[in-house]
């Protein structure tokens, strides 16, 4: 795999983004590396995670090179400041907010917003972004994406909130540029096990199935 892959690209490749939320500093690297060793290749930590900046070091530190760090739940400028001198490669915000996507373009790191209206698609590929993140998905389902795909040819959703690896195709078919995974890939009861191969296992299976498309 190309190392010098941009975030976007490397999307497009592999399909899969890993959301962690609110696990504890040491069990979240460990299970980054799990994820990675699984064929994760972009991991992000939510900003209201504690400690969050520190997990984010970590993983840019021992993680392969071919695996980039991101930043969630980027709420403000300041944030967007933070998340890169931690070494973020891409951003997510929950929202769509010109001025934290103005502060990400400044510092020339890809930034997703999160989206959910035709007018915020519009508004995010007037500022010259197209990978957006649709959330909360599971409201309306895969048919939205492929709804959106209609007048907003060029727009590169992600399907976020509620996609499982059951349906997870399902989003994809219907156009989605990749999917994000919380829960289902930073598993809590193998993290309070610390069942490190059964991270990597389900983060393997994951990744076959993307692979599809």
């Amino acid at each position: 795999m190309n190392k010098n892959l941009s975030p976007s690209a490397l999307l497009e490749q592999t399909k899969v983004i890993a959301i962690m939320r609110g696990v504890e500093q040491e069990r979240a690297i460990r299970s980054g590396i799990a994820l990675a060793e699984g064929g994760v290749r972009l991991i992000e930590v939510t900003l209201n995670t504690p400690d969050a900046l520190s997990i984010l070091s970590a993983w840019r530190e021992q993680l392969p090179s071919e695996v980039l760090i991101g930043a969630g739940t980027v709420m403000s400028p300041q944030m967007v400041q933070d998340a890169v001198a931690a070494g973020a490669s891409f951003l997510i915000t929950p929202h769509f907010d010109p001025a934290v996507i103005d502060a990400a373009l400044e510092r020339d790191v890809e930034i997703w917003p999160g989206v959910m209206t035709p007018t915020e698609v519009a508004a995010a590929l007037r500022m010259g972004l197209e990978v957006v993140k649709i959330f909360p998905i599971a409201l309306f389902g895969p048919s939205y994406i492929q709804s959106l795909k209609g007048p907003f040819e060029q727009v590169k959703p992600i399907a976020v909130g509620g996609v499982t690896p059951e349906n997870m195709q399902d989003y994809l078919r219907a156009g989605a540029v990749g999917v994000a995974f919380g829960s289902h890939l930073f598993d809590p009861q193998s993290i309070a096990t610390q069942n490190w191969e059964q991270i990597k296992q389900r983060a393997s299976g994951i990744i076959q199935k993307a692979k599809v498309f």
